[in-house]
């Protein structure tokens, strides 16, 4: 894919879409090295990326974890015939999907997944809640669909790579302690995920994502959803059962004895008595060294190169051997390695695993849509400031509470030919 002088990025492919608005891949410039080669970019027409501008305000302060989806940058566009606005954050590209399509995947007649995998992702998903409190957030939607799948270079796996549980989507996301107003029509949250004290006080804190996390775990453990909810029950039935009565959600006894403990710590209505995360992380579901993790690993590994490209793959190789290859090598030293996905410019298509986890060929001509982003117009990593000698730059994000705040056009303006995904 021939790329222009100043131009960043470019739209490759929709590959979600949401109330939020679109998620779509995107290929970088080669001779921007401080991006991976490939993008997830979610956005949304400016008149109703109040989400998204939040999570642009909220991403950057939760960098440095691997259990956190990365951040890059965010911008608006100018795009279409009709000069539409979008407002952009360009994400790292989780290639395996989310847990939900893990769970969907691998119970088609209602078949949990293996124990020593729901422990692996559990306690990664355990780190991801512990540096979001710690840095003073609650993520307030915590759910399968949220939590994002990227193949990851370990050591620890025979194949070189591990599958690793990202934590995505801070739209709903609020300060810890920070009251927020009830709103009666809609909810701040998923309802099948929801704690009680969320449901009867409008109370949002570290405990109710433990909560939201029990209900994750025990669907990863059962493959059906922690609440049993028929197609004609109304909504106002599943509330009145979470907050309301003394109902708990069903364990089954043919979980490990850890495994129901570690459920029931998390499902506790008390929030008093209700375990944290530092605490959960000691919990012996998690912490049990033996051979069926190192077993999983090595298969999820060798599952996980079945929808890497090939070329890739003997980059992986060459790391451990102390090899390096250029363009890999100066993302990964930016403090990123890019989801393991290699581009070879000299190809006229290339290989990119999207979210279903099968291997496509994608076309690099599949749509005109040129989105184009000076360097200067780019945030690095860090999220630092930029001294750029351009005329416009980016603006940082209204707070995370301000849902209302207007977005104004004068954080990015750029020409998009072409037309939105």
């Amino acid at each position: 894919m021939d790329f222009e002088e100043e131009e960043v990025w470019r739209r490759v492919k929709m590959i979600g879409k949401g109330g939020f608005g679109t998620v779509s891949l995107a290929l970088t410039n080669p001779k921007h090295l401080f991006l991976p080669p490939v993008l997830a970019v979610k956005s949304a027409e400016l008149s109703s990326a109040h989400t998204l501008a939040k999570e642009a305000h909220i991403l950057p302060s939760l960098q440095g974890s691997p259990y956190i989806i990365g951040f890059y940058s965010h911008g608006i566009t100018v795009e279409g015939k009709e000069g539409k606005l979008y407002f952009n954050l360009l994400l790292e590209y989780a290639s395996l999907g989310s847990l939900g399509d893990r769970i969907a995947d691998y119970s088609g007649c209602f078949k949990g997944l293996p124990e020593a995998e729901v422990m692996i992702y559990t306690r990664s998903i355990l780190k991801g809640l512990k540096h979001i409190h710690k840095n003073n957030y609650v993520h307030c939607d915590i759910k399968p669909d949220n939590i994002l799948l990227a193949p990851s270079y370990s050591e620890d796996s025979l194949s070189g790579v591990e599958i690793v549980p990202k934590i995505a989507d801070f739209g709903l996301a609020k300060r810890v302690g920070k009251k927020v107003k009830k709103d009666t029509d809609h909810l701040r949250g998923t309802a099948l995920y929801m704690a009680p004290e969320s449901i009867v006080y409008n109370e949002f804190e570290p405990h109710t994502d433990v909560w939201a996390l029990g209900c994750v775990v025990l669907e990863m453990l059962t493959g059906r959803q922690a609440w049993n909810l028929g197609p004609d029950d109304p909504l106002s039935s599943l509330l009145n059962r979470i907050g309301y009565s003394n109902e708990l959600p069903v364990i089954p006894g043919k979980l490990s004895l850890e495994a129901k403990d570690f459920v029931n710590k998390c499902l506790v209505k008390n929030t008093a008595l209700r375990w944290s995360p530092d605490m959960l992380l000691k919990h012996p579901f998690v912490t049990i060294d033996n051979n069926d993790e190192q077993t999983f690993r090595d298969k999820t590994g060798e599952a996980a190169l079945g929808v890497v490209p090939s070329s890739i793959v003997t980059v992986i190789q060459s790391r451990k051997d102390g090899k390096r290859k250029e363009r890999t090598d100066k993302v990964t030293e930016m403090g990123k390695w890019p989801s393991f996905i290699s581009l070879d410019s000299n190809k006229d298509t290339t290989d990119i695993p999207l979210n279903d986890g099968k291997r496509r060929r994608i076309a690099n001509e599949v749509e005109n849509t040129s989105v184009q982003f000076t360097p200067d117009m780019l945030l690095k990593q860090s999220c630092s400031d930029i001294n750029s000698s351009n005329k416009q730059t980016f603006k940082e994000g209204p707070a995370e509470e301000e849902a209302n705040q207007s977005i104004t056009t004068a954080n990015i303006m750029v020409k998009v030919s072409g037309h939105h995904s």
